[in-house]
This record gives C-alpha cells, sequence and structure tokens, in this order.
C-alpha cells in the first residue's frame, strides 16, 4: 500500500475480559485451567509442552476434545489484556503468521519483511479489517510472547549486551 494521504478509520480492539476463542490444533485435548501455547507458524493452539516454537498465552477456560482431523474452538484467557490495531496487510500476512513480529512498511501498513525497528506482534488477520496488531510500545522492541529482543550474559558480575540490542 502507499502511504496515507487521508486520515484513516482506524480500529482499535481491546481484549479487556482478556478471554479470546482460539483455534485448538486437530486432535488436541485442552483442560480448564491447563496451559495454552501458540504454535508459531500455525497460529493454532496446543497444550504447552515447552517445545521452542511454542509461546504461552494463558490458560484454557473449559476442559475441550479436538476431535481427529478437525480443529476446534477453545476459550483462552490471557495472561494479560491485550490492545490491538488493524493495519493494511503489506505481504499477505496470513493467519499462520499470528505470533510474529512485524514491522510498519508506511503509516497504514504492516509487513514481515524486516525494514527497521520491529512494530509490534500480529494477533489476527481478517480479510475486511486487515492484521491485528498489538504495538511493542515506545521503549523499544520488546516481544511478549516469549521471543527474546536483547541477549543477556553474565561476565565477571557485568552484563554484556549482544548485537541483537
Amino acid at each position: 500500500m502507499t502511504a496515507l494521504s487521508v486520515q484513516p478509520g482506524k480500529t482499535i480492539t481491546r481484549w479487556i475480559a482478556k478471554l479470546v476463542d482460539l483455534t485448538l490444533t486437530s486432535g488436541q485435548s485442552a483442560f480448564k485451567g491447563g496451559a495454552a501455547a501458540l504454535v508459531l507458524g500455525t497460529g493454532k493452539i496446543v497444550t504447552a509442552t515447552g517445545a521452542i516454537n511454542q509461546r504461552w498465552v494463558g490458560t484454557f477456560q473449559k476442559t475441550t476434545g479436538g476431535a481427529i482431523g478437525a480443529d476446534a474452538a477453545v476459550s483462552v484467557d490471557l495472561e494479560k489484556p491485550r490492545e490491538t490495531i488493524y493495519f493494511a496487510n503489506g505481504n499477505s500476512i496470513a493467519a499462520t503468521d499470528m505470533g510474529k513480529v512485524c514491522y510498519l512498511a508506511d503509516d497504514q501498513t504492516v509487513t514481515l519483511v524486516p525494514g527497521g525497528a520491529p512494530f509490534g506482534v500480529v494477533w489476527g488477520v481478517d480479510s475486511v479489517q486487515g492484521v491485528a496488531v498489538e504495538p511493542f510500545g515506545l521503549v523499544g522492541p520488546f516481544a511478549p510472547l516469549g521471543t527474546s529482543a536483547v541477549a543477556l550474559t553474565y561476565v565477571s558480575n557485568d552484563c554484556v549486551l549482544t548485537a541483537a540490542q
């Protein structure tokens, strides 16, 4: 997309109650109170196992058994309230990109292609509204879904920042 030439009609979504319906991966069982994890690259939820491609997002609100071969809707209580803003989709961001870091392409468009500082985390994709993004904020590229923006190491009681800063 091109940069704006008129005022946009941005949609801000606040998940104040913290309860959201997400997609439980086929064949998975979710137990009330159990840890729910987003599987990066699928945009779907599973029972957390600690796998490297999982990001903990909250706890399941009811017991649900996913049928083999069919995904199921599951209610998840997010670990904190989320506020997302819809932006235009710059490079075919898909529902499977949920949890990935996105970048601003211009004043109304987000993309997965790195170009400057990371802007936020993709929380959803809607064919009409666009890409739901939770912005990182003004402080820096903090990654709220468990990805580390800065790797820290300790040497002789000193803190050394790596090039990932």
